[in-house]
């Protein structure tokens, strides 16, 4: 039998949720994944007395937990749940604001998933919150790259190109074994990497 951590679940989800957005899939179904990563990021952040700077707990009054967490919850629970609204239909985020979701909350997965000490994907789950940050400037904060020189070097190269992100992003995982492979062959390769 294999020893399968925790971490390496959140591991797992994160990697499935990196390959999902960078495809361009289903963002439904990668809605799933996400929160699945952030459910166990939250949960063992929380059993290992880990302080996360998203924590909604930190900026939500105690009272008000419940009511955020099933706001938040809310579409999540829609697509894994039938069985408690099995008449209705879904009211949640269009498709393109899920999309968003789903990137914002990866890369808060990816700080979760690095403050809990993992290591074995930091390279891709990097690459990953550059590139969203590329391809969606006006969402991301970026001061915090004056810690990491070569992350920054990496954004300044790439930030005029976000029309490239995602290609470059599939080529990246490509290259690192992590998609079987480039689903974009035959189209000129993107004028920046990694």
């Amino acid at each position: 039998m294999v020893d399968i951590s925790k971490l390496d679940i959140v591991e797992r989800h994160l990697l499935a949720s990196i390959q999902m957005i960078a495809l361009e899939v289903n963002p439904i179904s990668t809605h799933v994944i996400v929160m699945a990563c952030e459910e166990m990021v939250l949960s063992l952040a929380d059993a290992r007395n880990v302080l996360l700077d998203f924590d909604y707990r930190i900026y939500i009054k105690d009272e008000f937990h419940k009511q955020y967490r099933y706001q938040v919850r809310k579409p999540y629970n829609f697509f894994k749940h039938a069985d408690k609204d099995p008449h209705q239909n879904y009211d949640g985020p269009d498709e393109s604001d899920l999309s968003d979701v789903n990137e914002i909350l990866t890369v808060m997965n990816v700080v979760g998933y690095t403050k809990l000490g993992g290591e074995n994907q930091r390279s891709i789950a990097n690459t990953f919150a550059i590139t969203m940050m590329i391809k969606t400037p006006q969402l991301f904060k970026t001061d915090w790259l004056d810690a990491h020189p070569e992350l920054k070097r990496a954004f300044e190269e790439a930030s005029g190109k976000p029309q490239y992100a995602n290609v470059a992003l599939r080529e990246t995982l490509f290259k690192q074994h992590l998609l079987p492979e480039i689903p974009y062959r035959g189209e000129p390769a993107p004028p920046f990497r990694f």
